[in-house]
């Protein structure tokens, strides 16, 4: 067992490796070393641009850019690599503890639904920069939501909003993860009215509600205040405009995953292989859903909602495609107790 465990990073690895030609890399750390000699987590994201370029763009990962300088200063690219599977580690971490919680084995079926969720997370998150702290805290966020759903600990939602005034000042993603407390909390009090053996309860929710608010407050301890929290809205929003759908054709990030389940030449071991494994994802939460509901009579609508949105929207985009899979893993697990 524990042979495949060591065995399963390597093999991920070897068939996943490190895109060396990522240039955001340098601009990442140029920034965070912008803000150590500076003495500022403020600066004109332009300031290192050879082309015309709009100056009031905000985009902030002062946190993450530090960290990723930081590393890479005292280290080199072994540092680099340290913080990349550190942050592996951790998201491992959350999927062993809730293993044990659920008392389940980490056997040879929980350690291939890893590996699943590994080799789609590779193709957004093989790369050096701050988005790979969104895997890592999306993940607990998910994981924290699951242990409150198991254990009723309702003050753990208050986790939320310190886990939020890091996550803003570390990475754009954080506004998936505000995405996601809102569809759980929407679905939780779907549960609430037609579920109610199995929901929170009116005091659960509560709590859940508060947290929420507080989380999305908490967005606001960044360098920029309310400023920033507009670009990156317009970040997730469609844009329909002629430039923005020329710049998602040709930057990959930013490719749909849709046209890859037809895919059948040899650009079906990235993409095809990744959308496969994503739509296989999604039926098995449909057919498990679809025994519980006939042979119960019970529908979790919160696991329902956050598991078909997350996989709509990375198979919409490549950059979201990492949401999904970290989902699926504590819902699978969750469903089978």
């Amino acid at each position: 067992k524990w042979l495949i465990i060591v065995l399963l990073p390597v093999l991920i690895f070897l068939r996943y490796t490190v895109d060396a030609i990522d240039y955001d890399l340098w601009w990442q750390m140029a920034h965070g070393k912008y803000y150590i000699t500076h003495h500022t987590l403020r600066m004109d994201l332009s300031v290192f641009s050879w082309t015309p370029t709009d100056p009031t763009w905000i985009y902030n990962t002062c946190l993450g850019s530090i960290v990723i300088y930081l590393f890479y200063n005292l280290m080199g690219g072994f540092g680099l690599w340290l913080m990349q599977w550190l942050i592996f580690g951790g998201v491992f971490l959350s999927f062993y503890l809730f293993l044990r919680l659920l008392n389940q084995r980490l056997d040879i079926n929980s350690v291939t639904i890893i590996a699943a969720v590994g080799i789609v997370c590779s193709m957004a998150c093989r790369f050096y920069k701050p988005e790979l702290f969104s895997l890592l805290i999306f993940c607990w966020t998910v994981f924290i939501f699951f242990y409150i759903k198991i254990t009723r600990g309702n003050l753990l939602f208050y986790l939320y909003p310190l886990i939020f005034v890091f996550w803003v000042n570390l990475h754009g993603a954080f506004i998936m993860g505000l995405v996601f407390l809102g569809m759980a909390f929407t679905g939780e009090i779907l549960n609430r009215i037609f579920n109610r053996a199995q929901s929170f309860s009116d005091v659960d929710l509560i709590h859940f509600g508060i947290a929420c608010l507080l989380s999305c407050l908490a967005t606001l301890f960044n360098p920029y205040g309310m400023d920033y929290l507009l670009p990156v809205y317009n970040m997730i929003v469609p844009d329909t405009s002629q430039l923005t759908q020329l710049h998602n054709k040709s930057v990959m990030a930013y490719l749909s995953l849709w046209p890859n389940l037809k895919t059948t030449d040899i650009s079906f071991f990235g993409g095809g292989i990744t959308a496969w494994i994503m739509t296989l994802m999604i039926l098995f939460i449909l057919g498990i859903s679809i025994y519980e509901f006939t042979k119960k009579k019970t529908c979790d609508f919160a696991l329902l909602i956050v598991n078909f949105a997350l996989y709509w929207k990375g198979m919409e985009t490549i950059r979201a495609s990492y949401f999904f899979p970290v989902a699926f893993f504590f819902t699978f697990f969750y469903l089978l107790i």
